[in-house]
């Protein structure tokens, strides 16, 4: 009975230094395999901080050229214009210097890890040669903006004609040009018939005119009262067609400044609907990640529920055979 008993011992003491030899051999293999995954780790995190603030700055060169859209249009202003636009030109300039060192930090590495970095950097560039071309079109269109700002202030502010005398304007009261009134001709005054000749000298007129002297000037000025009536029509009209005229400019220019903030308007409600599409994409790359750790977890589960499993019954054969010890020393 004691010889069994000592049989027994020596084989449990076996298998525990066989389980700790084991457990020992694990924890040395993890040692080597974190001691190697750490400098790539760390390189990993270095990466992704890299391109993180890259695209950070990207999001900065989105909101500028979205306000720079919005200063294309305005003539005035244009000091905003000039600093939104060099405050771009720093960024750009940024990023494309940190895209050269992510390439060139690519190049120093080997295998998969050299063809995902270098990847990822020419994805950033790209996408700073898109807002590069967007900058660009916004300078072309101001410059076209302000050209044919110029143009129409140079033209509306030249001296031309007279309103009255060379315009018509497509109005309901003046659908027909006007027409500056000629001056009236005087009527001539009718030739008196010479006196007659008696005796070959001339004689005194037997009747005298009843009509004052005075009469004779009447028609001349009847003919002035109507030229300076004409004249004061016609500065009336001229003076209703430039009224006219202004109020059509002063509403030319109400359109102008509401189409103005209309298109602000616009430009701050496409920036919004942008940052809502970025807020998407991160909420389904976080979606992705998550269902990712599900399927992780699930599958450790399943190995440990397997572990599990196969433990049960090696437990129900030790306790089998601790019993079966237990009856012989019992019985013997």
């Amino acid at each position: 009975m004691f010889h069994h008993h000592r049989i027994a011992s020596s084989r449990d003491r076996t298998r525990e230094w066989r389980s700790a030899l084991k457990l020992e051999l694990r924890r040395a293999g993890r040692a080597c395999v974190d001691s190697e995954a750490t400098p790539f780790a760390a390189r990993s995190s270095e990466t992704l901080a890299r391109a993180e603030k890259i695209a950070a700055k990207m999001r900065d060169i989105d909101t500028l050229v979205s306000r720079l859209e919005a200063l294309v249009g305005r003539g005035e202003r244009a000091e905003n214009f000039e600093v939104v636009m060099e405050s771009v030109e720093v960024d750009c300039k940024w990023v494309h210097r940190a895209v050269g060192v992510a390439l060139d930090a690519a190049e120093k590495r080997r295998g998969q890890r050299r063809d995902f970095e270098r990847q990822i950097a020419l994805n950033l560039r790209t996408q700073l040669d898109e807002r590069t071309k967007k900058v660009q079109n916004c300078a072309v269109l101001r410059q076209k903006t302000l050209k044919h700002q110029q143009e129409r202030r140079h033209k509306f502010s030249r001296p031309g004609p007279s309103i009255s005398a060379k315009v018509q304007l497509d109005t309901p009261l003046f659908s027909t040009p006007f027409e500056p009134p000629k001056p009236a001709t005087p009527p001539t005054p009718a030739a008196r018939p010479p006196p007659p000749i008696v005796g070959g000298t001339f004689s005194a007129p037997v009747l005298r005119s009843r009509r004052p002297p005075v009469r004779e000037h009447q028609p001349t000025t009847t003919n002035s009262r109507l030229q300076l009536q004409q004249r004061q029509q016609a500065q009336q009209q001229q003076l209703l067609l430039e009224q006219t005229s202004r109020r059509r400019l002063d509403h030319a220019h109400t359109i102008e400044s509401e189409i103005g903030k209309l298109g602000e308007l616009f430009s701050r409600f496409s920036t919004l609907l942008a940052q809502q599409g970025e807020v998407v994409e991160r909420l389904d790359d976080d979606v992705e990640n998550a269902r990712r750790e599900v399927e992780t977890g699930h599958g450790e589960l399943s190995k440990a529920q397997a572990i599990i499993q196969g433990n049960r019954a090696l437990l129900l054969k030790i306790f089998a055979i601790i019993i079966v010890f237990i009856i012989i020393y019992i019985l013997f």
